[in-house]
């Protein structure tokens, strides 16, 4: 479990920084997405209980950092990440419905921010993500007209910017959305 020892390294060196300067806001993300990267790789190997926990560790961070700055874009954007994140967590859990909590509530996150924000289009890709998950979702419980819907939406937000500039992310949201409606 290499993935899982390098993930704790940079949990500890985060930790120690966040010590070192506790005021540093960036640095405070950065905590706080280590948290979230320890949690996503204990649910991948197994370690649900712990994974949970740093999963609430990492977000009372995030959600602490926005509710003292709720326009700080980069907070909000990382918490966005982090649901996301915690959405598969959830999942592996067998936590579908925190699952879907998280998926929406990060597509709303970035559904503002792409109203507000210079990255706008970034942010639509990731609104679109969350359908995807969503989709998946459904497909795992047996749902495929479900599954359809969501993979279809988030298509209709990605497929008009499939050009030859296209970005990673819309090409990574069209690829996962596809592969979900062939499943």
């Amino acid at each position: 479990h290499k993935a899982s020892s390098y993930a704790e390294q940079g949990l500890t060196i985060d930790q120690e920084s966040v010590r070192l300067d506790p005021k540093n806001h960036s640095l405070q993300r950065s905590l706080a997405i280590g948290y979230v990267n320890v949690a996503d790789i204990d649910s991948r190997i197994g370690r649900l209980s712990r994974s949970l926990e740093c999963l609430k560790k990492s977000q009372a961070i995030i959600r602490a950092m926005v509710q003292a700055d709720p326009q700080n874009v980069a907070n909000r954007g990382a918490l966005g990440d982090i649901l996301i994140v915690a959405g598969q967590v959830f999942m592996r859990a067998g936590q579908l419905d925190d699952a879907l909590h998280q998926w929406n509530e990060a597509r709303a996150l970035y559904q503002a921010l792409s109203k507000v924000d210079s990255n706008a289009m970034l942010y639509s890709m990731r609104a679109a993500m969350c359908l995807t998950k969503r989709g998946d979702a459904a497909v795992q419980i047996g749902k495929p007209a479900s599954a359809e819907t969501y993979f279809r939406s988030s298509l209709v937000s990605v497929e008009p910017r499939l050009a030859p500039s296209a970005d990673r992310d819309a090409l990574f949201t069209a690829a996962a959305a596809y592969a979900g409606l062939g499943n």
